[in-house]
C-alpha cells in the first residue's frame, strides 16, 4: 500500500497533475468559502473573518468525480490533505483533481490552507471541466505573438550559431565540448587561454548571453505566477518580446563581463596567475550546458502541452544543482594548477562562484 502510495504521489509530482494550475476551460460549480471553520481550544468553529493564518472544510470526492478544486489567493499559500503537505507556500494559485486525491488519501477530504500573514483575498471554488466546441463558421486564428517571438528568436541563434561555427568551428566546438567540464586536466593550447577576451570569444559571450536570455524569457512567461522578477520581463507583443530581449541580453553580458574582470581581479589578489582562464572557459561550458539542459526540457514540456508553472520554477532549480556540480569541478580542475592548500582555493571560489551564485538564487527564486 505504501509502495502504491508512493508511486502515485512520483508520478503526479513528475507530470504536474496533482497540484498544477492549467488554463483549461472550466466552470464553477460550488464555492466553498461559506463552509471554511478555523481551528481554536474549542474545536472548530465557522470562519467569519476571523485574524487567523488557517483555515479549514471538508470535500466527499464521490460527490465531484472529474471535478477539480481550484484554490486562488494574492498571497502565497500552502495546501494539506489529511494533516500531509501537498502543495507548498510560493504558489497563489493550483487546481486540484480531487479524483486524484481521493484514490492517494480517502474520499473524505479535509482541507487546510495556510498563508503565513493571515487569510486574506483567499478563494476556494469547486470546477468542473467545461468543453468548449469550435464554432461552425470559419474564424480568423488569433495570433500568438510569444510563439511567433519564440521561432524568430530560435532563427536568429541558429543562424548566428552556425555563422561563429563556420568561422572558427575548433573553438566554437571545444566550448560545446561537455566532456571537458569533467576532465581534471586540460591543456591549455585547447582553450586558448591567453586569447580569452579575443574578439571571437566575446562574440560566443554574445550569443551565450542570447541563448540564456532567451530561454529565461520561456521560463518568465510561463512560470509568472511563481518566480517574482518574471513581472520585469513580460512581452505582450511581439515587439516587446525582441525589446525585453534585447534588455534581459544586456544585463546577462554586463553580469559575464563583471565575472570575467572579478575572476581576473581575485585571482591576481590571491596569487593563482595560471587558474583564471581555465575557470572562466569552465564556467561559460557549464553555463551553456546548464541552459541547453533547460531548452531541452521547455521544448519536451511544450509538446506534451504542459502548463503547470512549477514545472519552470523547478528547471531554475535545477540550474541551480548543476551549478554547484560545476563549481566542484572547476574546484577540482584549478586544484590541479593551484600551488597552494585546498582551502586556500576554496575562499577564491566562495568570492568568484558561490557568494555571486547565492546572489542570483535570491534574486531568481525567492
Amino acid at each position: 500500500m505504501i509502495r502504491k502510495r508512493f508511486l502515485f504521489i512520483l508520478v503526479f509530482i513528475i507530470t504536474g497533475d496533482l497540484w498544477g494550475y492549467t488554463d483549461k476551460v472550466s466552470t464553477v460549480i460550488r464555492n466553498l468559502e461559506g463552509e471554511w471553520q478555523y481551528y481554536t481550544t474549542e474545536g472548530y468553529l465557522p470562519f467569519t473573518q476571523q485574524h487567523v493564518k488557517a483555515i479549514y472544510f471538508r470535500i466527499d470526492a464521490n460527490k465531484y468525480k472529474g471535478d477539480f478544486l481550484v484554490i486562488e489567493g494574492e498571497e502565497p499559500f500552502s495546501v494539506f490533505v489529511d494533516g500531509k503537505l501537498i502543495v507548498a507556500k510560493s504558489v497563489r494559485k493550483c487546481k486540484l483533481s480531487l479524483d486524484t486525491l481521493a484514490k492517494l488519501y480517502s474520499y473524505k477530504l479535509f482541507f487546510g490552507i495556510y498563508q503565513r500573514k493571515e487569510i486574506d483575498k483567499l478563494s476556494t471554488t469547486i470546477q468542473a471541466p467545461l468543453l468548449v466546441l469550435p464554432p461552425v463558421e470559419n474564424a480568423v486564428r488569433e495570433g500568438n505573438y510569444f510563439l511567433n517571438f519564440s521561432i524568430l528568436a530560435s532563427l536568429i541563434l541558429l543562424t548566428y550559431f552556425i555563422s561563429l561555427l563556420r568561422a572558427n568551428p575548433k573553438l566554437t566546438l571545444d566550448y560545446l565540448n561537455i566532456t571537458k567540464i569533467f576532465s581534471i586536466q586540460e591543456r591549455e593550447d585547447d582553450l586558448l587561454n591567453s586569447r580569452v577576451t579575443a574578439s571571437v570569444n566575446l562574440l560566443f559571450y554574445l550569443l551565450g548571453s542570447l541563448f540564456i536570455a532567451f530561454i529565461l524569457l520561456i521560463i518568465f512567461h510561463f512560470g509568472e505566477s511563481l518566480i517574482s522578477v518574471a513581472r520585469h520581463f513580460k512581452i505582450d507583443s511581439l515587439g516587446e518580446g525582441f525589446l525585453q530581449w534585447i534588455k534581459l541580453t544586456m544585463i546577462i553580458s554586463t553580469l559575464l563581463i563583471f565575472k570575467l574582470l572579478l575572476v581576473y581581479f581575485i585571482s591576481f589578489v590571491f596569487h593563482l596567475k595560471e587558474t583564471p582562464s581555465v575557470h572562466f572557459f569552465n564556467y561559460i561550458r557549464v553555463l551553456l550546458l546548464t541552459f541547453s539542459l533547460l531548452a531541452i526540457g521547455c521544448a519536451f514540456y511544450f509538446m506534451i502541452h504542459g502548463q503547470h508553472p512549477a514545472f519552470y520554477f523547478r528547471l531554475l532549480w535545477m540550474s541551480v544543482i548543476i551549478f554547484i556540480l560545476g563549481d566542484l569541478m572547476i574546484y577540482f580542475k584549478l586544484l590541479v594548477k593551484a600551488t597552494f592548500h585546498g582551502f586556500h582555493l576554496f575562499s577564491y571560489l566562495c568570492i568568484t562562484e558561490i557568494i555571486p551564485l547565492v546572489i542570483l538564487i535570491r534574486i531568481l527564486l525567492y
